[in-house]
């Protein structure tokens, strides 16, 4: 066989494979995107995942681990230093944040925003805030209810 022959079966095995692998990806179905960009912020809805957005104190080893659900862990180094939970209750009615049915997170510049909505209260929207201390360490959250 020629160098030009086994040249043009080679191109022709390459171009048969390379088909087939872009047939195979086009019949994959598209992937479905967990987060959203809206405003300058990573955005999920309703995901199930705790202290996977780090927010780090600047110039220290100190850090909270705050997530898409709403719960905030304070640590330094290798060392966990404590955790907050924030439950709401109203009348016969009480649940932890992190267990509403409606929680938009929002990650945004080193500091997490969690939108809370449940059927339980109904016309109840919390707003946690949480993101490192401007100075020292630690940090700071305020929590609004509208």
């Amino acid at each position: 066989m020629s160098a030009a022959l086994r040249l043009a079966a080679g191109l022709l095995a390459f171009s048969m494979t390379a088909f087939a692998a872009a047939s195979i990806e086009a019949a994959k179905p598209a992937a479905v995107l967990r987060y959203s960009a809206e405003n300058g912020a990573v955005i999920g809805r309703n995901l199930p995942d705790f202290n996977n957005r780090p927010l780090y104190v600047g110039n220290t080893n100190a850090f909270v681990l705050a997530g898409d659900r709403p719960f905030a862990r304070f640590c330094r180094s290798f060392r966990h230093y404590g955790a907050l939970m924030v439950g709401v209750s109203r009348g016969d009615t009480a649940f932890w944040l992190h267990e509403a049915s409606e929680v938009e997170s929002a990650f945004r510049a080193g500091s997490m925003r969690w939108t809370i909505r449940d059927p339980r209260l109904p016309g109840l929207t919390i707003t946690w805030d949480v993101m490192p201390a401007g100075s020292g360490v630690g940090f700071v959250t305020r929590i609004q209810a509208a």
